[in-house]
């Protein structure tokens, strides 16, 4: 019997996540498949094992959130050589998920170098486990215009005309 990899859960609870289910390809996902599009986005489809476990997955979504769902959907992938990647890494300007799978680190794991990666701009509006369940299928968009942090963290300093001539932002 095939079973999937048992990969700890970022949180601990009682709500089982993880079944002796096997995929119904080698290339699949667990519980959702990822093909890149001819438009250079990443298409996340519920696959025959995710929409039989969608009552499981909708728990953790209301116990934890939907990001949380979104990792446990994908902690397949994510163990895989796939990573969501913060925002602040790569200098992007939202809060929305990032995917990529083209994301060097260094030894102290900071990115070194980024290719392409998705987000699902959506975020804010939509809540990306019931667009699974609705649609089937969730749509990344791609960009490839990612900046790694490379200045340490330290305050800006603004100069301005006020008798305090610096100002200081953390």
């Amino acid at each position: 019997m095939i079973t999937p990899p048992l990969i700890p859960a970022r949180f601990s609870g009682t709500l089982p996540f993880v079944t002796n289910t096997p995929a119904t390809a080698p290339d699949c996902g667990y519980y959702v498949d990822l093909k890149k599009t001819p438009e250079r986005d990443l298409a996340i489809r519920l696959n025959a094992n995710g929409r039989s476990e969608f009552a499981t997955i909708a728990e953790v979504r209301d116990a934890f959130g939907i990001r949380e769902a979104l990792y446990r959907l994908l902690e397949d992938r994510l163990a895989n050589g796939c990573e969501m990647v913060a925002s602040e890494e790569i200098g992007a300007l939202t809060d929305a998920p990032i995917l990529s799978d083209e994301i060097v680190r260094d030894e102290a794991g900071s990115i070194i170098e980024a290719g392409r990666a998705f987000w699902f701009p959506d975020y804010q509006v939509l809540d990306e486990i019931e667009e699974l369940r609705n649609r089937g299928v969730l749509l990344f968009r791609g960009f490839s215009e990612l900046t790694p942090k490379t200045e340490p963290d330290e305050p800006m300093i603004r100069t301005c005309t006020s008798p305090r001539s610096l100002v200081h932002f953390k």
